[in-house]
């Protein structure tokens, strides 16, 4: 029976090892139907709190080059997601997530053909959509990162996402459930 319970730990210990993160992620992308209702996730399942003043949040704007960008700063801490939301997002989505990130720059100005990059110094660690290239992949939807998910990825693959369509036309609140709760993680803390 202690062989037995000694495999299963172990097992379980192999498991909890292969499936930590490696880094911050993007886990969802919520590009609305209506006005400047976008969103931004960020995802810390690595085994430690990261302080974010190394990364910032780039958009290709229409395929030119990574035009428009914003410095992140504070603590994410382990197991916690980050939101980040247009400045000019609907007064009811901003109470919502009043904890949410509203850069004032114009990187959360895309509009579903703007890639979007996450970067640890100058380098590309993880991105939505096609870097340098302007096609449509995000609009109108909401993109939830697959919960298997365990390392951001410097290339675009559709697979690693649970695309749904947004109502057409609409500011809909309830679509923007569980945001900043990337598969059943805790919300982030100031």
């Amino acid at each position: 029976m202690k062989k037995i319970l000694m495999s299963v730990a172990a097992l379980f210990m192999g498991w909890s090892m292969v499936s930590a993160q490696t880094d911050l992620f993007f886990s969802e992308y919520i590009e609305g139907t209506k006005g400047n209702n976008k969103a931004l996730e960020i995802y810390n399942g690595t085994d430690a709190d990261i302080d974010l003043s190394a990364y910032t949040i780039k958009q290709d704007n229409n395929g030119k080059g990574w035009k428009y960008e914003t410095a992140l700063t504070g603590t994410l801490k382990k197991g916690t997601a980050l939101v980040l939301l247009h400045k000019s997002s609907d007064a009811t989505l901003l109470a919502a997530y009043p904890d949410a990130i509203k850069p004032e720059t114009d990187v959360m100005n895309f509009n579903g053909d703007d890639a979007m990059g996450l970067f640890k110094g100058e380098e590309l660690i993880d991105i939505i959509g096609i870097s340098g290239k302007q096609e449509e992949y995000g609009k109108d939807v909401d993109m939830k990162r697959k919960c298997d998910a365990t390392a951001p990825s410097a290339t675009y693959n559709v697979e690693d996402w649970d695309v749904v369509a947004l109502t057409a036309g609409e500011f809909v609140l309830s679509e923007y459930d569980g945001l900043g709760t990337h598969c059943g993680s805790a919300p982030a803390e100031d």
